[in-house]
């Protein structure tokens, strides 16, 4: 009976030494979901979150590296935000006309800050003059968002990477180049377009800056003879009608 005893304690003590020993070579790779000691062992082998074949424990959130993403830009749908602005035109005090209304503008960005899209626009002025043929007005960022006195003050063209003038789609142009704005026959603007320049966001952002409406259609650069001089500078825009100073906005939505 001692001998059989003896046996029997022996083959017992073998299966546990097996046992553990299978244990601790499958833990982490999905075989042994290990209990909770403050760590999860994870599919790696790894500690600190991860888990095993019995999925995610209850409570731990998904890690933001598993989120679906989009390789192009490398972000995903919980890392994009949307940046807005606002600027509210107020007439230059030596124009002839009350131009008057708000610009808006929006950008999807990332977390860390950088475009994902291109700089929406939306125009919504009012009191342009209906009783003359120009219709096509430049509209562009300039320098400095001091426009206490007048529209003058702005400063030139938003032209940091000192360029000639250009339209917007131009390889070469101002930052603050955004072309033309066009009147109806009320003498108003409502349009909505897109600039892949100018952005909210960057070394470069227009935030803070002003804003102007010309009373002159802008030749976006291309003005020949003795207008060339001043097409590469301001596109012959003309006098200043309006002006307003470009400033964070919140969510129109909320």
């Amino acid at each position: 009976m001692a001998e059989k005893a003896l046996i029997l304690l022996f083959v017992a003590l073998s299966c546990r030494l097996a046992c553990t020993e299978w244990a601790d070579n499958n833990r982490g790779n999905g075989m042994y979901h290990g209990g909770y000691n403050g760590n999860y062992q994870g599919r790696s082998g790894s500690s600190g979150g991860s888990y095993g074949r019995f999925g995610r424990p209850r409570g731990i959130p998904r890690s933001p590296h598993e989120r679906p993403s989009y390789d192009g830009t490398t972000y995903s749908r919980q890392t994009q935000k949307k940046l807005f602005a606002t600027c509210s035109m107020m007439p230059d005090p030596a124009a002839p006309v009350l131009v008057t209304g708000t610009v808006r503008f929006e950008q999807t960005v990332s977390s860390q800050n950088q475009a994902l899209s291109q700089l929406q626009v939306a125009v919504q002025l009012r009191g342009f003059e209906t009783r003359d043929n120009n219709v096509d007005h430049g509209m562009h960022v300039h320098m400095f968002g001091d426009i206490r006195t007048s529209c003058a003050d702005a400063g030139g063209h938003y032209n940091p990477t000192n360029m000639t003038h250009g339209s917007p789609f131009s390889a070469v142009r101002h930052v603050g180049d955004l072309g033309n704005i066009f009147e109806d026959g009320g003498g108003q603007v409502n349009t909505v377009f897109m600039d892949p320049v100018a952005s909210l966001v960057g070394e470069f952002s227009i935030f803070g800056r002003g804003l102007v409406v010309h009373a002159g259609r802008d030749d976006l650069g291309l003005g020949t003879g003795e207008n060339r001089t001043e097409s590469l500078k301001t596109g012959n825009a003309g006098a200043r009608l309006a002006c307003c100073v470009i400033a964070h906005a919140a969510d129109p939505q909320i």
